[in-house]
């Protein structure tokens, strides 16, 4: 038994002593690297802090928005079915809401391309004018001028469509639109670098999407107006008449509803504003920086091992 314990013992005592070795000869590398690592560690720091400082703030505006379920007239219960079943919406449930709506468009390039052409978005997004409401950390703009040139639009270099598309696609990440789940009420919010231009892209794709929504839907309200009345009068039955005028008169209500909102199926509750210009979103310059100076330490150390095991490789070689 004292045997077997003092073999142990033993054994234990040799593992601790290659750790200790194993530990003092990872140190002894570092240290033989530690101005190359330190070197390394602050060129890649040097760049993070050029990045960072490129970089403009950028500030973010929205609205608050209510779906008007109020706004929906009600029927009957079996007028509500007969409608259903001619597929006719009078203000029940199934139709995709507000923020489905939206998103929707945000996301259908072809609603998104008149979008930006009728707004002339390619140009104004990078616009010098809008380039002017640009702000910078510690109020230096000369990294930025250096990289992207004064009034310069990274889209100066390809052609119209190519613009175009780079425009929504930009948008789309830009513009976020978001319901509450408790309160139900919907954010449409968008972030830029010009606080101004913030603003104008809420304002601007509320406008025309609740335009495009209420066009759309009162088309078909229209069409099942109109057929509703030409029902009415080729039919001689009282109670069918009285029926399909309910739908009818549902339906009426329910443009004249549209039209009397700003914006359609939504109530606007606050309106979106200029960010002020502390009040900033990003960039997270600090973090930026923190991220790139651990980063290159680990990869310095880890850089100085591989070199030391490639110096070990081939003095094994050489033997």
């Amino acid at each position: 038994m004292e045997h077997n314990q003092n073999l142990q013992n033993l054994q234990h005592n040799q593992m601790i002593e290659e750790d200790e070795i194993d530990l003092r000869e990872l140190a002894k590398t570092i240290g033989r690297y530690k101005w190359k690592i330190l070197f390394f560690s602050i060129i890649v720091t040097g760049l993070s802090v050029a990045f960072a400082l490129s970089k403009p703030n950028e500030y973010e505006s929205s609205t608050l928005l209510m779906p008007q379920e109020n706004a929906k007239p009600s029927i009957g219960g079996g007028l509500a079915a007969l409608a259903g079943m001619a597929g006719v919406d009078v203000g029940g449930g199934g139709n995709p809401g507000p923020e489905e709506s939206f998103n929707a468009l945000l996301h259908n390039y072809d609603f998104m391309k008149e979008f930006v052409l009728k707004y002339d978005l390619p140009n104004k997004l990078y616009s010098e004018e809008s380039q002017k409401n640009y702000q910078f950390a510690l109020g230096y703009d000369g990294v930025y001028k250096f990289l992207n040139g004064k009034g310069k639009s990274p889209e100066n270099n390809v052609s119209q469509e190519e613009m175009v598309f780079n425009t929504v696609k930009n948008i789309e990440k830009t513009i976020v639109i978001a319901t509450d789940k408790k309160s139900s009420i919907l954010t449409m919010s968008a972030k830029h670098s010009d606080p101004y231009m913030a603003k104008y892209l809420v304002e601007s794709f509320l406008s025309y999407a609740s335009a495009f929504l209420k066009s759309k839907d009162m088309k078909d309200n229209d069409k099942q107006i109109a057929y509703y009345n030409e029902a009415i009068r080729n039919t001689s039955d009282i109670a069918l008449k009285v029926k399909l005028a309910e739908l009818a008169s549902a339906l009426i209500q329910k443009k004249v509803l549209s039209d009397a909102n700003e914006f359609y199926n939504v109530k606007q509750f606050t309106k979106p504003d200029v960010a002020y210009v502390k009040d900033k979103v990003g960039p997270k310059r600090a973090l930026i920086v923190v991220v790139a100076f651990v980063t290159s330490l680990i990869l310095g150390i880890f850089g100085a091992f591989f070199i030391e095991f490639l110096k070990g490789n081939k003095e094994e070689e050489n033997l």
